[in-house]
């Protein structure tokens, strides 16, 4: 884990205030170490007799990832979720899986899995009042007006993409990054009952049941549960993933992996 100090402005800075908050501690959550987050980091560090310099190293990632369980989906989580959008459990599951696959809902360093979407990026500047193509020659690799793949660098490297997108205007790049084993785009905040997009990514950070929960309202919001339902994946891709599901077969992929967990049924 990279070691964050005062004035860092990083989704490890994220992790670091999401964990102090669940443990009962004053400290705000945006992702930018302020005053209030450097005096929760050191009553944090002093309680664990840690020397309380403030800057998050090595001995204070590990004891605040040892302090602070992320939690996983159970069979109950399943049934409860399927219950409530009134499908099969395994459809949810085989969404699961086809969004993030063998990355799954967290990557290495406890950070939830995400994918930076360049092209949104460029629809969400707009929407903030910013001129995207004043900014393309120096960010093309996180900028751009259409869907490209070839952007894509995978895993903790997205990460990267997404602090630099940061530098241009944090709320627009928080919004155009898909997060979690859902993989749900940050613009759909309020489809899952979040005020701002802020909010959103914090609960995503919390653990696979905040993500689940997310998931639900996104999908009984979004006139989705329909499909989900009558398992019609062709609509539910193109509803799910966007006009080019058919260029990542995301259709196919979702029946075949709904058919391989009923099958273990």
């Amino acid at each position: 884990m990279k070691t964050v100090k005062l004035k860092d402005k990083l989704e490890e800075v994220r992790l670091v205030q999401v964990i102090l908050k669940e443990l009962g501690y004053n400290v705000g959550v945006d992702g930018d170490f302020g005053p209030n987050t450097l005096d929760a980091v050191k009553k944090y560090q002093t309680n664990k007799n840690i020397n309380p310099t403030g800057n998050v190293g090595d001995m204070t990632w590990e004891a605040l990832l040892g302090d602070y369980k992320f939690n996983a989906l159970t069979d109950q989580d399943y049934a409860e979720a399927a219950k409530v959008i009134g499908c099969e459990v395994a459809c949810i599951k085989a969404v699961k899986e086809v969004e993030t696959g063998s990355a799954g809902a967290f990557l290495s360093n406890n950070m939830p899995t995400i994918l930076f979407e360049g092209h949104i990026f460029w629809k969400q500047l707009k929407n903030v009042g910013l001129t995207p193509e004043n900014y393309v020659a120096q960010y093309s690799d996180v900028l751009y007006p259409k869907w490209d793949r070839t952007k894509y660098k995978g895993g903790l490297k997205e990460y990267d993409r997404l602090e630099k997108a940061k530098q241009i205007n944090v709320s627009a790049a928080l919004a155009s990054a898909s997060y979690g084993f859902p993989q749900i785009m940050g613009f759909n905040y309020q489809t899952c009952g979040f005020s701002n997009v802020t909010s959103f990514v914090n609960e995503f950070y919390k653990g696979q049941k905040q993500q689940l929960l997310a998931f639900v309202k996104f999908i009984k919001g979004s006139g989705l549960a329909k499909h989900l339902i009558d398992k019609n994946w062709d609509s539910f891709a193109r509803g799910y993933n966007g006009p080019e599901y058919k260029k990542n077969n995301y259709d196919v992929k979702l029946k075949t992996a709904y058919e391989k967990y009923v099958k273990k049924k």
